[in-house]
């Protein structure tokens, strides 16, 4: 075993897990900083130490300082962040992290032209690819003086990536006005903000997401993914499919414009009457269905240990499409909430025994699982027991 460690920067997600499963039996030694204990990624026995440190969220310089110590005692061979807050407080604070330590990130110009997402817009469309039309700083003040007639709904975006390190950041990171009183009612509680928001064009249609490892601007390999079924805020059974060109030329275009480097999942919407694609965002960290890309034959977690650490350009096979992967908690609470009342997860659904009946086919041995592995089995104990705590109960009362 290689022995220097790897450092997972914020790893409690379920894509810190497939990160440190895949390096872990790459033969790598992992190190999972999170913040807290209490998380599916310290259970897992490919993890060798987890600690804890401040939350990168709130506390960006601390967090940056706490990496930078845990570096100079382990003296990693990397440090990968694994969510937007690990990437945004490492990024901009390289100077705290010991000399000889690599960070998983391009430089800091092409990180902040990823997380901004004004800027990250106006690159896209310098481009050339199609994005949401902007309809600039709206304002009370504005709409009353000009009588200006508004195309609802109207999407309101939190642009800026320090936003809760401001004195006052903004409460959401999307918002929907369907009419010019919720307008209003949102323009208040941005008026109260410190933060940079995006009034844009409401695009009806679905999603597609587009996994990317690209090597200076150069797009090594992707594939698409779509949502089978969902939370309102996440994808939680998801197959493998071919992208159409179009996307992938926008993809290609827009990783050349941003000159990234590293792993990347960059999102479309798909307009419903014309099926145009219209570019969404990008995110530069891994996404949560990592080990969705592992189980269909694209190790993103080595590539990116390979590449920043030996600089080796990955060798990239033909992806397995039609290959699926659920949530499974999610997937069997989603389905209860349905039940109970709330709103379908599956796309197409025709009812509830047909949701039921969807959930039911994914079960199969061919369908594989986000958390669970049998020879890591602990993770996927502790989320199924973590589901019966008082707080998960709170969440589901609300959400009726």
């Amino acid at each position: 075993m290689n022995q220097q460690p790897v450092i997972l920067a914020d790893a409690f997600t379920r894509s810190g897990l497939a990160v440190a499963r895949s390096l872990g039996r790459h033969g790598l030694k992992v190190i999972a900083v999170s913040r807290t204990s209490r998380n599916l990624v310290a259970r897992s026995r490919f993890v060798t130490e987890n600690l804890v440190g401040p939350d990168p969220v709130t506390d960006r310089d601390g967090y940056a300082s706490f990496i930078a110590d845990v570096a100079t005692r382990h003296e990693p061979s990397l440090v990968i962040p694994v969510t937007d807050a690990a990437v945004s407080a490492l990024s901009e604070r390289r100077e705290h992290l010991p000399p000889a330590t690599r960070l998983a990130l391009p430089d800091v110009a092409v990180v902040r032209s990823v997380l901004d997402k004004r800027l990250n817009l106006e690159v896209a469309r310098a481009a050339g690819i199609p994005c949401p039309a902007d309809y600039g700083s709206l304002s009370r003040e504005r709409l009353a003086g000009t009588g200006e007639e508004l195309e609802f709904p109207i999407v309101l975006k939190n642009a800026d990536p320090d936003n809760k390190t401001l004195n006052h950041p903004l409460p959401f990171r999307v918002a929907l006005a369907k009419d010019m009183q919720e307008l209003e009612t949102l323009l208040t509680v941005v008026e109260q903000s410190d933060s940079d928001v995006l009034f844009q064009q409401f695009i009806s249609g679905g999603v597609k997401n587009v996994c990317v490892f690209a090597i200076e601007g150069v797009v090594q390999g992707m594939h698409g993914y779509q949502s089978i079924r969902r939370t309102l805020h996440e994808g939680i059974a998801r197959e493998t499919i071919a992208l159409p060109e179009n996307i992938a030329g926008h993809v290609r275009d827009l990783m050349r414009a941003l000159r990234w480097t590293g792993i990347a999942l960059v999102q479309f919407l798909i307009d419903a009457e014309s099926g145009e694609p219209f570019y969404m965002e990008t995110n530069g960290r891994f996404w949560a269905s990592t080990q969705g890309s592992i189980h269909a034959g694209w190790n993103f977690p080595v590539w990116q240990y390979e590449y920043f650490v030996n600089g080796q350009k990955p060798d990239i096979q033909p992806i397995q499409l039609g290959s699926r992967t659920v949530y499974r908690k999610a997937d069997l609470v989603q389905l209860l909430r349905y039940w109970l009342g709330g709103r379908p997860p599956s796309v197409g659904s025709r009812g509830r025994l047909s949701a039921a009946w969807q959930v039911l086919q994914d079960c199969r041995p061919s369908v594989h699982s986000d958390v669970g592995s049998w020879s890591d089995p602990l993770p996927s104990l502790w989320d199924a027991l973590d589901t019966f705590r008082p707080s998960n109960f709170r969440k589901s009362r609300d959400y009726f």
